[in-house]
């Protein structure tokens, strides 16, 4: 997704893959399946926050081509002389190199040891992340506070039913806490249609285990 500042008057747009959420308040949901998201198809969407005369958030909400991503972007930054916040890592690599958007190498998980997990308030994802972490024995520390943490896991899942199938999908990434620099060393997309596969969370946990191990065996 990416942050836009203001046109006129208080305005702000987003831009991501997700096929729905909340911003500001605003719930949304689009026309077509909301598993899209967590696949390599993602629908390149324009949402334009906007205050009405009683103060209220209002949201119009674009599809935008691929080929239309770009140019609306550069207009949107040249018009209003205000640089894109990009809030996800993918989104921003659609527009800018992997260095200007802050996507930073799993080596750099090199001796941390203290891991935050944010999973949006979901109990059942967060368990699948330590699980995989406490099993893999590597000596980390799952804090509560994010403040204490070097590591952050951040992961969204959510589960539809398209034609009678359940299908569970996630996002999550993986960035590396310190200031004022904190880069993002692992994206990841999962999306399970099977009854007998793992949840996306715990594959999560395990690719950030792969990742981690990796790094701290070199």
């Amino acid at each position: 997704m990416v942050r836009e500042g203001a046109i006129r008057g208080d305005y702000s747009s987003d831009y991501g893959v997700e096929a729905s959420g909340q911003i500001r308040g605003i719930r949304l949901a689009f026309p077509w399946p909301g598993s899209n998201q967590f696949t390599n198809k993602p629908h390149y969407v324009l949402t334009v926050i906007h205050r009405d005369q009683a103060g209220a958030d209002q949201a119009d909400v674009f599809e935008l081509g691929k080929k239309l991503v770009r140019p609306v972007f550069e207009a949107l930054e040249r018009r209003t002389a205000r640089r894109v916040e990009f809030l996800s890592v993918d989104a921003c690599m659609e527009l800018k190199t992997p260095k200007d958007c802050g996507l930073g190498s799993p080596d750099e998980l090199r001796g941390l040891k203290r891991v935050h997990i944010d999973t949006r308030g979901n109990a059942e994802h967060r368990e699948g992340i330590v699980a995989e972490i406490e099993k893999a024995t590597l000596g980390l520390e799952v804090v509560a506070a994010v403040e204490r943490a070097e590591i952050s896991l951040r992961f969204h899942g959510q589960r539809f039913n398209e034609a009678g199938k359940n299908i569970d999908g996630g996002r999550g990434e993986v960035t590396i806490l310190r200031n004022p620099d904190s880069p993002v060393v692992l994206v990841f997309t999962d999306r399970d249609t099977s009854v007998w596969g793992r949840a996306p969370s715990s594959n999560f946990g395990s690719a950030f285990v792969k990742a981690y191990r990796n790094a701290n065996n070199r």
